[in-house]
């Protein structure tokens, strides 16, 4: 994980171009170098930058340094050419508390498996819904434009049938609540009750 210091979310623009920075380091083939430093000294040639990774304990600090791009205090990275973590891909952000963000990432095989993965969702997605994987976002915000005008018909049309339903209880002398109640959701239902005291109080 990378610690980033912000006030929201990393936008995905962002994301992306972090991506992409961190692949090119990576393709770049720099260096690695292993220096095992006398945290005052560490802390004195590069600062408290050292610790972006979370703090290390102990008197001595194995500081790892790629050609100056990034050197920080690290007991986790084996590499000795960046070229060996292979490609890079971010798979989660998250906000640990606040101005702080979390970025998750694979690298090598593993990332190849996530955007393998992830290719077929959108395959499978662009299949049900019987489009080329290139047109889904459109494809998914016409169907979503649709389905929020069909709820909006089908809303407008149970508030007139609850009226014509209203007033025919509201006039009947035996209420049948069953013939009215079928297939009503409680929304409906209550609204329905509404409209028969409405009614039945002028």
């Amino acid at each position: 994980g990378l610690f980033l210091k912000r006030a929201t979310l990393v936008e995905d623009e962002v994301l992306e171009k972090i991506e992409r920075l961190a692949n090119e380091l990576v393709q770049k083939d720099l260096k690695v170098r292993v220096d095992f430093i006398p945290r005052n000294k560490a802390e004195e040639l590069h600062g408290f930058g050292l610790y972006q990774g979370g703090y290390v304990p102990g008197k001595t600090l194995r500081v790892v340094n790629m050609q100056d791009q990034s050197i920080e205090a690290c007991g986790g990275t084996h590499v000795a050419h960046t070229a060996e973590v292979g490609l890079i891909k971010i798979v989660k952000r998250e906000s640990k508390q606040d101005g702080i963000e979390r970025l998750t990432f694979v690298a090598g095989l593993a990332a190849l498996s996530k955007w393998q993965e992830q290719e077929r969702w959108l395959k499978k997605s662009a299949e049900n819904l019987a489009v080329p994987m290139h047109d889904l976002p459109k494809a998914t915000q016409r169907f979503f434009e649709e389905w929020k005008d069909f709820k909006k018909k089908s809303r407008n049309l149970s508030e007139k049938l609850l009226s014509v339903q209203a007033q025919e209880m509201s006039e009947s002398k035996e209420i049948l609540i069953q013939k009215y109640l079928e297939d009503i959701d409680s929304d409906l239902l209550f609204d329905l009750g509404l409209k028969v005291i409405e009614k039945n109080s002028k």
